[in-house]
């Protein structure tokens, strides 16, 4: 066998993982160009290989950072409401530009009609009946630091914690359990 031919056979064959592993990858969710990039290159493809097979994906449509980036957002906020900032830092995480990031965050933002005010309502709502035996600077310490991992700007978490706990440490717009 020549040099040349093994050559050839060899950058088939990583032509065939790559494209198997991308698939299979992209079968379980949606993924952005970066993402399946490394992925690839983890698994030992070479950079040229995985370049043409991205550049031939993204041509049959088959990926789409926007699409990717939009879907992403309108999962997170379904599954884990969270602030601007935080979804704009785990989508810089994966690669995503940072004009689409912007265009698909306001996008899901609009689309639901919910400030991010209402958003971090919801949260600390959904989590205040956890904190209702503590303290009320227990319980305002605990909600703001989770609103603040939650990626939510510093004035609405001092907004909601003002309606939220309050100023006697009552967790307000709660459900009694008794």
């Amino acid at each position: 066998m020549t040099d040349d031919l093994r050559a050839r056979l060899e950058r088939c064959d990583a032509e065939a993982r790559g494209t198997e592993i991308a698939f299979r990858l992209l079968a379980v969710r949606l993924r952005s160009r970066s993402e399946l990039a490394d992925r690839l290159r983890r698994r030992g493809i070479p950079s040229e290989t995985i370049e043409e097979l991205l550049a031939d994906l993204v041509r049959r449509g088959v990926i789409d950072d926007a699409r990717f980036a939009g879907a992403w957002v309108r999962g997170r906020l379904t599954l884990q409401p969270s602030g601007a900032v935080r979804l704009r830092q785990e989508l810089r995480s994966k690669g995503v530009s940072r004009e689409i990031i912007d265009q698909a965050v306001s996008s899901a933002l609009s689309e639901r009609g919910e400030s991010e005010l209402a958003l971090a309502l919801s949260v600390a709502r959904n989590r205040a009946p956890r904190y209702r035996g503590l303290s009320h600077e227990a319980a305002y310490r605990r909600l703001g630091a989770l609103l603040q991992r939650r990626g939510f700007p510093a004035g609405v978490i001092a907004q909601v914690l003002r309606s939220v706990v309050g100023r006697e440490g009552n967790l307000q717009g709660v459900e009694s359990e008794t």
